[in-house]
């Protein structure tokens, strides 16, 4: 594999902490459509940490190869609006911290997340 300055193993990126604090590095103005796999953000994101790959609503592809995407994520980047409509980082910047927020509940008897509100996908 050639050597790229901005790559990180893919599976350290698929979580919400690390997608907020990629967010928080961006134009909170920029807008991006939800149903547009090339240009959704988290192909961007995908993109940005040196990926080739992109992310529909239930995987994401890198190298060629397909794994599940968080239902966080996926929650986060399409944050509620209707289907067409473009949304921007930072109502996705929003609505994650909003995710992490309800997640400071660690299920310990399980090793994961809890969130209390559904609305979220959390």
């Amino acid at each position: 594999m050639l050597y790229r300055k901005n790559w990180t193993n893919h599976r350290a990126l698929m979580n919400v902490e690390s997608l907020v604090s990629w967010l928080r590095q961006q134009d909170p103005n920029k807008s991006y459509f939800y149903l547009n796999a090339k240009t959704c953000l988290l192909t961007q994101y995908l993109r940005d940490h040196g990926h080739d790959g992109y992310a529909v609503t239930t995987y994401y592809k890198v190298d060629g190869l397909e794994y599940p995407l968080p239902k966080e994520l996926n929650s986060i980047a399409k944050y509620k609006k209707p289907w067409f409509k473009l949304r921007t980082f930072g109502g996705a910047l929003k609505e994650a911290e909003n995710c992490l927020g309800q997640t400071q509940g660690l299920d310990k008897h399980r090793g994961w997340y809890e969130c209390n509100n559904t609305r979220n996908g959390c």
